[in-house]
């Protein structure tokens, strides 16, 4: 901004703002606890001898790459 400061905008954040802050924060606990959830459904199975290491290693690499590109929906 090149002009003075007024007072609406020295009030701090928008409504708007700040319901995007919250929406960004929901999804992130979201998608937090679903690639903590498959990571742990994933180790039981592999603990069992259900899956080789190999394969839980790509799937849970899978998973990772699957969980952040989820997470860019934010935006």
């Amino acid at each position: 901004m090149n002009g003075p400061l007024t007072l609406r905008e020295s009030r701090g954040p928008t409504y708007e703002t700040r319901l995007r802050r919250w929406e960004e924060l929901r999804v992130a606990r979201q998608e937090i606890l679903f690639g903590l959830g498959a990571s742990l459904v994933l180790m039981v199975m592999a603990s069992f001898g259900l899956i080789a290491l190999t394969e839980g290693a790509v799937i849970q690499g899978l998973l990772d790459v699957l969980v952040i590109f989820y997470a860019f929906r934010v935006r």
